[in-house]
């Protein structure tokens, strides 16, 4: 991760020396016709480029293999939770969306944490530095800029609530479709044998197009997101170039540095809109974060004593001692149970459907 993170910031440092490198060649170069300092300056912007492509390279390999080796410590620490939940979580869940949480829940996490990182300390980083580089220039066009940026924050807190509700409810939606695929191929011969494929089918139809609609709102509020950043950041260079214009005029500022401004103007926005975005990205991804930790936060019904003890050799005797045990903590399916069944002792327990037979079963192993 140390790694990845030092790509990342070499990698958005040299970000900030393409406008640096324009303001020279404007200034200097194209001023003076200075063919050396061209080639110069041609020559040591390849090695920026090839350095920042390394860079990123490293970055994005190092960053993905977090992102899976995170998502594969989830899955398992999820399906290991699962395994110690107690009969009564179960009968009130859906195995669909059981698995739909394992899988499509814990991909939706890991691509959110990576890219979003990724995004965040990139752009961050570019932010913070072409600020302070701008400041350098002209503080008075820096400021004009800076007045935009809150605008941009309130657009994303306002689409951001609102896709994290919609994007749960597509995580929902999709479970929900999943559930019904799951039921179908466990009792498929059921359903062969009632002839009942095409109401099978017409579950599954309507269930896909609940998470279609979901989807599309989805959809709606991003491509509503986009096109709105765009015009503001637009706008933001239209700014620019009337401030800046102004300031040239006035000889606080050069050519060169307005053209810097510009493309650094640039940068600001595409990070502010990469920020913006990132916060809506990760709304969406709380979505599903929250139905993942759902199952995480619950504790098992039944839990071991801090007394018990590990069998260490079964001599093959089965002892009640005044039993109890329920489901729901509302009725008691045993009520004091005593019972000892001595090896190879055959015993039959008999009773109606409901008794509590099945369950006395069940509880030997436990």
């Amino acid at each position: 991760m140390g790694i990845a993170l030092g790509a990342l910031l070499i990698s958005s440092l040299l970000s900030l020396v393409f406008p640096a490198v324009i303001q020279q060649v404007v200034d200097s170069v194209l001023t003076q016709g200075d063919v050396g300092l061209l080639d110069t300056v041609t020559l040591f912007l390849l090695l920026v480029f090839l350095i920042r492509s390394i860079t990123t390279l490293v970055q994005n390999y190092n960053l993905n293999y977090v992102g899976e080796r995170m998502m594969v410590d989830m899955r398992l620490e999820l399906y290991r939770h699962l395994q110690n939940l107690s009969l009564s979580f179960f009968e009130n869940r859906r195995v669909g969306e059981l698995v739909s949480r394992i899988s499509s829940d814990v991909t939706v996490i890991r691509t959110a944490l990576t890219n979003n990182v990724s995004t965040f300390l990139s752009q961050t980083f570019v932010l913070i530095g072409s600020v302070v580089v701008m400041f350098i220039l002209n503080w008075r066009l820096t400021l004009f800029i800076l007045a935009l940026m809150p605008l941009v924050g309130l657009l994303g807190a306002v689409f951001g609530r609102v896709l994290r509700r919609v994007s749960t409810e597509v995580q929902d939606e999709l479970a929900g479709a999943t559930v019904v695929v799951e039921e179908v191929l466990q009792n498929v011969r059921v359903v062969k044998s009632f002839v009942r494929e095409d109401y099978e089918m017409d579950r599954y139809d309507n269930a896909v197009h609940r998470a279609f609609r979901a989807a599309v709102k989805v959809l709606r509020i991003r491509s509503a997101f986009g096109p709105l950043l765009a015009f503001m950041a637009f706008g933001a260079i239209a700014g620019i170039l009337w401030f800046g214009g102004r300031e040239v005029l006035d000889g606080r500022l050069t050519g060169g540095e307005l053209i810097a401004f510009l493309i650094y103007g640039l940068t600001i926005a595409g990070s502010v809109a990469a920020l913006a975005s990132l916060y809506t990205n990760i709304q969406e991804a709380l979505g599903a974060t929250r139905r993942v930790f759902q199952i995480i936060d619950t504790e098992p019904d039944v839990q071991d004593t801090p007394t018990a003890k590990t069998i260490q050799r079964a001599e093959g005797r089965i002892t009640f001692e005044h039993v109890y045990f329920s489901y729901d903590d509302k009725q008691e399916v045993l009520q004091d149970i005593n019972l000892d069944i001595a090896p190879g002792e055959i015993l039959a327990l008999v009773g109606p459907s409901g008794a509590g037979k099945s369950t006395m079963f069940n509880l030997i192993p436990r």
